[in-house]
């Protein structure tokens, strides 16, 4: 992935919190393998504006369902899909399409099943919140297993911070809300 996430600012932790508060658009702070920056939303659509996507000046996407990565296009390997089908059961399915770096298509299908600490301070970038610590567990058909933690407003259910491993033995995608884009 080289630079790809050099993204539209540089990476320093200080800069990021500076650079998200000169801008009045929403945005984000992401990590993946390594290369960190702040993405400005592109595109907000959906019937609630659950569709969220997020480009980096070299063109590399991330696009958000609902507060979590469902897709990308520009990196290494790509996450082409992720279902999570059956939520209301216990443990949940999903299922994950992605793109390996030589350009070969994968899938896999897990059970996920979650449980949420109670509220906590998260240092964000632009902001301190008391926010619901979800660990997730992801037991994938091909024997491997993915541990993701999603930090959650209570109330809301909205997700304000994450760090996830799309599919079997991925790189995490770590990210954090800098300027949220809801209105409540």
């Amino acid at each position: 992935m080289g630079d790809t996430l050099g993204l539209l600012w540089g990476p320093g932790e200080a800069d990021l919190a500076e650079q998200a508060s000169a801008i009045p658009y929403a945005s984000i702070s992401v990590d993946v393998r390594g290369n960190r920056g702040l993405l400005i939303m592109a595109y907000r659509g959906g019937a609630r504006g659950e569709h969220t996507f997020w480009q980096a000046g070299d063109e590399a996407t991330l696009a958000f369902l609902e507060g979590r990565p469902f897709a990308t296009a520009g990196l290494e390997e790509n996450l082409l899909s992720y279902k999570l089908l059956s939520a209301e059961a216990a443990p949940a399915i999903v299922e994950v399409h992605w793109q390996d770096e030589r350009g070969l298509d994968h899938h896999a299908r897990g059970q996920r099943s979650v449980s949420c600490s109670s509220p906590a301070p998260l240092e964000l970038p632009l902001t301190a919140l008391s926010l619901e610590r979800c660990e997730e567990h992801i037991e994938w058909n091909n024997g491997s297993r993915s541990h993701n933690t999603l930090w959650r407003h209570p109330s809301t259910g909205r997700v304000w911070a994450g760090d996830v491993a799309p599919w079997p033995d991925a790189d995490p995608i770590q990210w954090q809300v800098a300027r949220p884009w809801w209105n409540s």
